[in-house]
């Protein structure tokens, strides 16, 4: 089992191959998708310091259809632990 500790309070953990949220070691089930698909090359030239500036930046909303993407689940799991 793989796990990434964001504070004393928050991990991850990448178990059966699905990405699972704790907060204070009890499971989190609020938080479940990665949100962004940005292409390559599609990035803006700033930097930002939050997903959420990312996000803002893209005109990025929740309701759009989620594609599917061909990842693993362990580059999914990366992809919930990256900052």
């Amino acid at each position: 089992m793989k796990e990434f500790k964001v504070n004393n309070l928050i991990s991850l953990c990448l178990i059966d191959g699905k990405t699972v949220l704790f907060v204070n070691n009890r499971e989190f089930k609020q938080c479940k998708i990665l949100l962004l698909n940005v292409p390559i090359g599609d990035q803006p030239d700033v930097e930002m310091n939050s997903i959420d500036e990312f996000a803002e930046k893209l005109n990025f909303r929740v309701e759009y259809e989620r594609e599917y993407v061909d990842i693993t689940e362990e580059e999914e799991f990366m992809g919930h632990c990256s900052v």
